[in-house]
C-alpha cells in the first residue's frame, strides 16, 4: 500500500510538472525572476543556511531545480534530486540553458542510500516536501546517510499545527476531507489542477501525510543530528470568527478576533554522528 500510493503521487508529479511549465502557474512569475538572474530563495533561508560557496550541497526533491540553481548561483557545487523523470528533464534544460553547472538525479529520496555512495557538506529541503513523505523516520536516516560528519541539515516547510485549527479541506469535486494531526495514514484529496495551477480542467487523486513537530525532531536526533534552531512563522488573521460557550447551552456568537497561528517553520541541523 506504501509503494502504491507513493508511485500514485509520482505520477501525479510527471503530470504536474508539465502543468506548471507550460500553463500560467504561480510558477511562471519564479521562472521569469529567474530567468533575468534573481535568486528564488527567500532572504530567510539565505541568512539561516549562510555562506555555501564552494561546499557541496545536495537539494531533496528539488521539482524542476529553481531553488537548486539558485544555491549554484551563491557558489554551491550542487545536485538535484527528485522522483519525477519530467522534473529532472525540465531542471537539466534550464541548467543548461543558462550555463550552469549542476547534476540532476531522478531518484526516489529514499533510494539515494543506495544510490549516493558521496556525501555532502550541506542537505537542503523546502517548500511543501514534508506531506509527501510516507516515513518520516527514514527520510531522517536518508538525510544523515547523505551528510559529511559536521554537515549542515536545512528544512523549512509549512507548519503542521495549521491542520489542527483548520483541519477540514475541500477537494476539488466539493468533497471535504479531513486531516488528523496524529493520523499515522495518509488523506486522499481530489485535487483540480494542482497547487499551483488550480484552474486546470485535470483532477488528480494524491495521497498526504501529516508530521507533527515532536515527531520530525524526534526522527532528526534519532540520527545523530543535532538541532540548532527550531524557527515559527506566523500567519496573522484578522476579524476571525469565534463561538464562545458562555454559560451550559448559551453561546456567544460569531466574536470577532486577530489571532497568529504558525504557518510555516525551518529547522538547521548539524551532523554529530553517523546513523
Amino acid at each position: 500500500m506504501f509503494e502504491e500510493r507513493v508511485n500514485k503521487n509520482r505520477e501525479v508529479w510527471e503530470d504536474w510538472t508539465h502543468l506548471h511549465l507550460d500553463t500560467e502557474s504561480d510558477y511562471q512569475k519564479e521562472i521569469q525572476a529567474f530567468e533575468a538572474g534573481e535568486s528564488t530563495l527567500s532572504e530567510i533561508v539565505l541568512e539561516e543556511v549562510g555562506d555555501v560557496q564552494d561546499k557541496a550541497l545536495l537539494h531533496l526533491m528539488c521539482h524542476f531545480g529553481l531553488d537548486t540553481l539558485s544555491w549554484a548561483k551563491h557558489g554551491a557545487r550542487v545536485t538535484g534530486i527528485d522522483f519525477s523523470s519530467a522534473s529532472i528533464a525540465a531542471a537539466k534544460n534550464l541548467a543548461s540553458t543558462h550555463g550552469i553547472n549542476a547534476e540532476f538525479v531522478c531518484v526516489d529520496v529514499y533510494d539515494l542510500p543506495e544510490s549516493f555512495l558521496r556525501q555532502f557538506d550541506v542537505v537542503y529541503a523546502e517548500g511543501g516536501i514534508l506531506m509527501w513523505l510516507p516515513d518520516i523516520h527514514n527520510f531522517a536516516k536518508v538525510v544523515a546517510r547523505c551528510l559529511k560528519p559536521g554537515g549542515l541539515f536545512y528544512l523549512r516547510d509549512s507548519h503542521p499545527f495549521r491542520r489542527v485549527i483548520f483541519p477540514l479541506v475541500m477537494d476539488g469535486h466539493g468533497e471535504l476531507r479531513q486531516y488528523h494531526y496524529f493520523s499515522q495514514e495518509p488523506i486522499r484529496v481530489d485535487m483540480r489542477g494542482s497547487y499551483a495551477q488550480p484552474l486546470s480542467d485535470a483532477y488528480h487523486s494524491v495521497y498526504f501525510w501529516v508530521h507533527g513537530i515532536g515527531e520530525i525532531i524526534t526522527a532528526l536526533s534519532a540520527v545523530g543530528l543535532r538541532i540548532e534552531f527550531l524557527h515559527e512563522f506566523p500567519k496573522v488573521y484578522e476579524n476571525f470568527p469565534t463561538t464562545l460557550q458562555a454559560n451550559r447551552g448559551q453561546f456567544e456568537q460569531h466574536i470577532l478576533h486577530n489571532f497568529a497561528i504558525p504557518d510555516t517553520f525551518s529547522i538547521r541541523a548539524t551532523l554529530i554522528t553517523s546513523s
